[in-house]
């Protein structure tokens, strides 16, 4: 595993990565500073292994990082290529969730109304790392307004939902 820490303290957690048996990545926007990478074996594992690290000036934030400012998609068939780098981690869900997996990495938001018995399907393809895709209808509250979920693994994967709207209410 790899961790990123603000202090030499693990209680100063700012990003970390499990996601063997792929390579670890850590994609973080920080201020100016010092601090502390962490490599640590899985449950007391050992051995040897290569750190590549990469300085470069920040990405600019998504402009839909957030719930407020999410970019409305419309119904019918959309096609999006993007990234997250730049994003902050705004939403999460516990592995007790709705993907099954824990999400605490950097989000991007989409909106999209579903009409009253309208459905949704969605396909979100990984090429590089390990990201889940979820439909809430609270964002203050996405693990307990999540609807559908998923994360699939190992990437490349894709993870698709599918949901109904069974409201009778646009």
């Amino acid at each position: 595993d790899l961790f990123l820490l603000g202090a030499c303290n693990e209680n100063f957690c700012i990003a970390f990565s499990s996601t063997f048996p792929q390579p670890e990545v850590i994609v973080a926007c920080l201020t100016a500073g010092t601090y502390y990478v962490v490599v640590d074996g899985f449950e007391g594992a050992a051995g040897p292994y290569t750190l590549d690290l990469q300085c470069s000036d920040c990405v600019g934030q998504p402009a839909n990082d957030t719930c407020g400012t999410a970019q409305a998609l419309p119904c019918g068939t959309v096609s999006l290529q993007t990234n997250t780098v730049g994003a902050v981690n705004n939403y999460g869900l516990t592995a007790a969730g709705c993907t099954g997996f824990e999400s605490n990495g950097p989000d991007i938001v989409y909106q999209v109304v579903i009409p009253g018995g309208g459905s949704v399907n969605l396909n979100f393809e990984e090429q590089t790392y390990d990201g889940s895709a979820y439909l809430i209808t609270d964002c203050s509250d996405p693990e307990g307004s999540c609807l559908v979920g998923a994360d699939c693994f190992p990437f490349p994967c894709v993870n698709m939902l599918s949901f109904t709207n069974g409201s009778a209410l646009d």
